[in-house]
């Protein structure tokens, strides 16, 4: 019904006059034949005029874009060459780390670095040599130029090469030593091959091994051919650029192919490779990609004209379609919002006009009884609600005078034989007190039904029990210790009494000593606290922890009588699991119980 004032508001508001004003005929004519159509034509003219600048727009950012996406494609892509470069260096490093690791390679050492003067030991060591670096050299012979193993400054070969005759052995040999650094693996510059002939531009890669602690020293050199891992590079990676050129750090040419036709169409990107010491310049031409941009935007442009012409289509036949049963639909929905009535509206074609009368008739059904439905309910909550309330108070009650109902008959028993042995003993006097006390007694246990009683009415029942008991057991000493400023409070009537029944007959009876009761009732953190302490035979420590923990969850353990789990419960019932009955005790010495309540007066 919302949305049925909403219109109304829209279409019944024009200002004052209108009808008078010049042309308005006109105008209203407009609006009432050709104002869903004018909107629109223009809605089409605007998404035309603002297609076409997007088009312009998107293809000049998109062309930027696409060319920043290009070069980053062409840097990751050159990103493998380095990346396949670090892949043979660790895979030779791998295979060097296996042969350390080798307890073959460890034996020969050994023998050789402790006697190098043995022959039985070089020998070993040299056709070990042999067949490892022989073994090397097969499987990164695309890349590898020789390899040689020195162990106590001598060289160690895997075939027969000339050995330089200047000082280049000797000096790579020295600097080997002489290097202070504990690297497994170490990559020097490029040089001319300084151990083997004919000489030629290498990449010596070496792998250290220590011995004895540290203390000597043995070495696999790996002398990586630049022209072979140049000629690897190009190989493996030409397909994926249209040139590339390898320089050392000197500028000396290492490798080219492809690069002499580059010009300003190529992309050109050049980065140093700091283990060789290279600087690698690779190439891609940006014909194809100036193809694509060119092909995206005819395509573009024609889909965006075929758009345009079918959207215009698509608005008048729309516009033919639905105009005129909306039209009578609104009328509808007008003069029910105007007149506060539930007429359906009429239109019987199976489309989406038709499901949208569908719905609105459904919905003025609903409308019409959904306030009936409301109030009916409404009334039928507030009837549960105040029903349901009901029944929780009046189990609550009921919970509580069953509790109240549990309450150990057995003193008035007791106190009957006593009333006996004092009228046999002592005379009738005597027993007229006695039965009188007990009748106050019972009294304040009955309280006319009520279930709270003053504070000063409780404390005098438990007074009158105990002054009951001390008639039977005369070496009770009980004390009350009680704050003038809350006996006006009211409580739960006899908490106290099963408190001072569980001292006397399961803590005083037990003990041959003089029995001591003290009752203490004081103010404490917003609360009432009621304690109760005997210096009797105490509890148990397993059993106090199964008491207090069946109290503190509220469980009755019908097993150890129901005198503290009565009182316990029926405080919880009354104020909230946060108050109730706790204890207290050392076998052998005392029992404390407390009672704690809400400092709070009720009526």
């Amino acid at each position: 019904m919302g949305i049925i004032q909403f219109s109304t508001h829209l279409c019944t508001t024009f200002p004052t006059g209108y009808d008078k004003l010049p042309n308005m005929e006109n105008v209203r004519a407009l609006f009432r034949k050709g104002s869903i159509m004018t909107v629109l034509l223009a809605i089409l003219l605007i998404v035309a005029t603002s297609s076409i600048l997007s088009l312009i727009l998107y293809n000049h950012y998109y062309a930027i874009g696409m060319m920043e996406i290009y070069q980053d494609k062409i840097e990751d892509d050159s990103m493998m060459i380095q990346e396949s470069i670090e892949r043979q260096i660790r895979l030779l490093q791998l295979h060097a780390s296996t042969l350390g690791t080798d307890a073959s390679t460890g034996t020969y050492l050994t023998h050789f670095l402790r006697e190098p003067d043995n022959i039985l030991y070089h020998t070993e060591l040299s056709s070990y040599a042999a067949d490892t670096l022989n073994e090397l050299q097969l499987l990164f012979n695309d890349i590898m130029d020789s390899a040689a193993l020195i162990a106590s400054g001598e060289i160690f070969s895997n075939y027969l090469l000339f050995q330089r005759r200047d000082e280049m052995p000797e000096k790579f040999i020295e600097s080997l030593y002489s290097d202070t650094s504990n690297n497994f693996i170490m990559v020097m510059e490029e040089m001319e091959n300084p151990i083997f002939t004919p000489s030629n531009k290498v990449i010596p890669i070496v792998f250290r091994y220590n011995t004895f602690g540290g203390f000597r020293k043995s070495f696999l050199v790996a002398f990586i051919s630049s022209a072979k891992l140049s000629e690897f590079i190009a190989s493996s990676y030409l397909s994926y650029f249209d040139g590339i050129e390898i320089r050392n750090v000197n500028g000396e040419l290492i490798y080219s192919a492809g690069m002499d036709d580059i010009n300003q169409d190529y992309s050109i990107l050049q980065y140093h490779h700091d283990n060789l010491d290279w600087v690698i310049t690779i190439a891609r031409s940006n014909d194809a990609f100036k193809s694509n941009m060119r092909n995206l935007f005819l395509i573009e442009t024609a889909l965006l004209f075929l758009i345009l012409m079918i959207a215009s289509t698509l608005i008048f036949v729309f516009y033919q379609s639905f105009t005129e049963p909306l039209k009578a639909l609104m009328g509808t929905m007008l003069s029910n919002s105007q007149n506060r009535e539930y007429h359906h509206a009429t239109y019987n074609a199976q489309n989406e006009i038709g499901t949208l009368t569908k719905c609105y008739n459904a919905v003025i059904d609903e409308v019409e009884n959904l306030v009936l439905s409301l109030n009916e309910k409404i009334d039928e909550l507030e009837e549960e609600k105040k029903q349901r309330e009901w029944e929780a108070e009046q189990k609550r009650l009921a919970e509580i005078k069953a509790l109240q109902a549990q309450i150990n008959p057995h003193f008035l028993y007791n106190a009957l034989n006593s009333i006996v042995w004092m009228t046999t003993d002592n005379g009738d006097d005597k027993a007229a007190e006695f039965t009188l006390r007990l009748a106050d007694y019972y009294h304040t246990s009955l309280s006319r039904g009520e279930e709270f009683i003053p504070l000063s009415m409780e404390i005098k029942h438990a007074k009158d029990y105990i002054w009951l008991q001390g008639h039977r057991y005369e070496k009770i000493i009980s004390s009350f210790t009680v704050a003038c400023d809350i006996e006006h409070v009211l409580v739960p009537k006899i908490i106290l009494q099963p408190l001072l029944e569980n001292a006397i007959y399961h803590g005083l009876k037990p003990v041959d000593r003089e029995w001591k009761i003290s009752v203490h009732v004081y103010k404490a953190d917003g609360s009432i606290m009621l304690s109760v302490y005997d210096n009797g035979a105490g509890i148990p420590e397993k059993r106090l922890e199964i008491l207090s923990k069946n109290l503190h969850d509220g469980i009755s353990d019908s097993s150890s009588g129901y005198g503290i789990y009565n009182i316990n419960n029926r405080l919880k019932l009354t104020y909230g699991k946060e108050y109730g009955l706790s204890l207290y005790s050392k076998e052998g010495f005392y029992t404390l119980s407390v009672i704690k309540l809400p400092a709070k007066e009720e009526s």
